[in-house]
């Protein structure tokens, strides 16, 4: 099983038990979206050391997600000094 199919699969399972024990706060619901997020993380980083290994080639494939954000925050910034 890949690491994509055991994220869907903790997350279906997560939504499921989450539905039977009636809240998100349930011990058993935040244990298994701890697991998740750790299963999350790991996929990021091997994305992100991709990005950081051949970052012109996978320059537009595989973009850590605070790229575009402060690409577009610098620019937002530019503009706002035109228009405020």
């Amino acid at each position: 099983m890949t690491t994509r199919e055991m994220i869907e699969a903790l997350r279906v399972e997560m939504m499921m038990v989450a539905e039977e024990r009636g809240s998100l706060l349930h011990p058993d619901v935040i244990r298994l979206s701890q697991k998740l997020d750790v299963l999350i993380g790991e996929v990021q980083q091997a994305r992100f050391q991709a990005y950081r290994a051949k970052p012109m080639r996978n320059k537009w494939l595989i973009r850590p997600l605070w790229a575009s954000f402060y690409r577009y925050k610098s620019r937002a910034a530019r503009l706002s000094r035109y228009y405020f």
